[in-house]
């Protein structure tokens, strides 16, 4: 049997019920890499000037200031990596970590799949 898939045509098989692609045809393994480098910071409006006019990192500006810890704003650093500015207190909530003092130390690494 075929399908299409992303990458072409795929075959396989059902033996004994289960399914079984042709070996040469196995899904390319995960390819980790960091996709968003978050910052924690005390002032939003201060950070994005910081980053967008004397860095001059592109960004839509503050976005989801409708929601409780939501207020975010994000800047494409290269392809498939964003910087984004969080405030400090939302970076505490969502961790479920404690919010401590000012000074460095506050910023989360992701990897999005």
């Amino acid at each position: 049997m075929h399908r299409r898939c992303g990458t072409g045509i795929q075959s396989y098989a059902f033996i004994h019920g289960k399914l079984h692609l042709h070996p040469d045809q196995y899904p390319l393994p995960m390819r980790p890499h960091i996709s968003l480098i978050t910052l924690a910071v005390e002032d939003l409006q201060r950070a994005v000037a910081f980053y967008r006019d004397g860095l001059g990192l592109p960004t839509n500006g503050i976005m989801g200031t409708e929601f409780e810890i939501g207020a975010v704003a994000f800047f494409d650093l290269q392809p498939n990596l964003k910087l984004a500015v969080w405030p400090r207190t939302s970076l505490a909530a969502d961790t479920g970590l404690p919010l401590t003092g000012g000074g460095t130390g506050s910023f989360s690494i992701a990897h999005n799949v």
